[in-house]
């Protein structure tokens, strides 16, 4: 007996079928028979029972594998081999949407430099959906990150590209990263996603707001005199408008003195020599700023040198001896101490102080002048009292000195009083304002007597002429002339002579009985 079968059977299954659940039949009638799948390897994922049906002992996956073919063999008897049928089966797997789209790398960077125009790839997120037709098709955008449209991306082929620059981005962002999300999504009907977070740096070396600058004008940094050497005394910071980290900046001292240093990378100044106030009291220099584009800045960056209380006060003398008057009224003037400070500045100017403090004197406390409080009794006649003076400049630095007070009747000397010293001085200060006034007025009347000098005139030819009584020399009427007057006529009675005084400024003619005065031009 022969059994009839269909040569080729074909089936679609989905990968999505649940296994042991027919999907096909190759029976050839309603009889039981025997049927067997002749394929081991297909034997491992579909299975036929002794109606011919045909179904799946596990579940297919088509990006796996898409088709499998494979033969089936049916009898009436299980041993009676010469009287069976066989058929072959093919199985088409169809697609489900049962994998997301994946991104060739799990992480992108992208930098943004400077120049670039709109349109530019900065690059393409490549993602690959291992499902069939519309559900292996992607579609690309960009989630967040992007809320100033800096960049875009191109929703068929993942391209992403430069749009434009937004300053604004950096408000949000000063340290020039951020992050933007792409999605990648297919077109299936259940649709599956991918996100991709894409690293965002900025490397912008000509755009003005990267260039660096100080928020200062100018820096003025005090120092103590007494800090050690390489102590940092100073540390330089330089930004830019947005406050971008700026990893190309380099820092410089100019004028600098080599007495500070200053690190190039972070910007830390350091000592380099011993401060001393009472040498130097400020070091000025220039700061520089400057990237790997030609870009700098530079400030003023002054260090004040403030003083230490290195020395104590020294008194001129280690005691004093001071007469005090009977008779002396309250605020005459005892004496004077005095003390120097090898210090400057505020240290240098030590403050007067009596401990413990004396009914009988005071002490003035920036000049060291002793002066009375109270007149002296009458009972501490040629008594000595005792009082220690003590010159501060601080609580660490003091010197002391021993005052004797001798009491007695003592005669007051001028010396002795405030107002009597004030007099002094105002006399000493109004005589010598007398003397500079004294050389100024002499300067003005030499330089007047110059100014009003007359200029010096030619002297004529000189003739002196004698007058006798009855009787003229000569050929003009009596007259007498001076020298720079015109020539005129000599009267009947005037006689020429010959004899010249030797006196410069009058030149006299003497005659018997009177006498003609000439009055050539004046020569001092």
């Amino acid at each position: 007996m022969y059994l009839y079968v269909c040569m080729y059977n074909r089936f679609v299954v989905s990968e999505s079928l649940t296994p042991h659940i027919a999907f096909g039949n190759v029976s050839v009638g309603s009889e039981l028979y025997f049927y067997r799948i002749m394929d081991s390897r297909a034997t491992e994922l579909f299975d036929v029972d002794h109606l011919g049906r045909l179904s799946l002992r596990a579940t297919l996956d088509r990006e796996t594998k898409d088709h499998y073919s494979f033969t089936v063999e049916v009898g009436s008897q299980p041993v009676s081999y010469h009287q069976n049928s066989t058929t072959t089966v093919n199985v088409r797997v169809t697609d489900v949407n049962d994998n997301s789209p994946v991104f060739s790398h799990p992480n992108w960077a992208v930098t943004v430099r400077d120049g670039m125009r709109s349109g530019e790839v900065l690059q393409r997120l490549v993602a690959t959906d291992a499902d069939d037709a519309e559900n292996g098709r992607i579609s690309y955008r960009i989630l967040s990150g992007d809320d100033y449209g800096i960049f875009s991306v191109a929703p068929d082929t993942g391209a992403l590209m430069f749009n434009q620059w937004d300053d604004e981005q950096l408000v949000r962002h000063n340290d020039g990263k951020w992050t933007i999300f792409v999605e990648a999504k297919d077109h299936g009907s259940i649709r599956r996603s991918t996100i991709l977070p894409v690293q965002i740096s900025l490397e912008l070396q000509t755009w003005s707001g990267s260039a660096p600058f100080f928020v200062v004008p100018g820096y003025v940094v005090p120092v103590l005199e007494t800090i050690t050497r390489e102590s940092i005394v100073f540390a330089a910071r330089a930004t830019n408008r947005f406050g971008i980290r700026m990893n190309t900046v380099r820092y410089d001292l100019k004028d600098a003195d080599q007495a500070f240093s200053i690190d190039p990378v972070n910007g830390s100044v350091r000592l380099k020599h011993d401060l001393d106030y009472e040498t130097r009291t400020s070091y000025k220099m220039s700061l520089l700023a400057s990237d790997t584009n030609g870009r700098s800045a530079v400030v003023p960056l002054e260090f004040i040198v403030l003083p230490v209380d290195e020395f104590p006060p020294v008194f001129s003398q280690p005691s004093y001896t001071f007469q005090v008057p009977l008779v002396a009224s309250v605020g005459t003037v005892i004496g004077e101490v005095h003390a120097v400070d090898a210090d400057g500045g505020v240290h240098g100017v030590p403050e007067y102080r009596i401990e413990p403090a004396n009914d009988l004197v005071t002490v003035e406390k920036t000049t060291g002048v002793l002066t009375l409080r109270a007149q002296p009794d009458k009972r501490r006649n040629h008594t000595v009292e005792q009082i220690t003076l003590i010159a501060a400049s601080s609580d660490a630095q003091q010197a002391k000195a021993t005052v004797f007070l001798e009491i007695g009747d003592f005669p007051i000397r001028a010396a002795n009083s405030t107002f009597s010293s004030n007099i002094f001085k105002i006399g000493a200060i109004a005589t010598a304002a007398l003397f500079v006034l004294l050389i100024c007025l002499l300067g003005c009347c030499l330089f007047g007597y110059k100014s009003s000098k007359p200029k010096e005139i030619e002297s004529p030819r000189k003739q002196v002429y004698s007058v006798s009584k009855g009787q003229v020399n000569g050929t003009s009427n009596g007259i007498c002339r001076l020298a720079s007057s015109p020539k005129q006529a000599l009267p009947s009675n005037v006689s020429q002579k010959h004899f010249i005084s030797e006196f410069p400024l009058f030149r006299t003619a003497f005659v018997s009985r009177s006498c003609i005065l000439e009055f050539p031009s004046l020569k001092i």
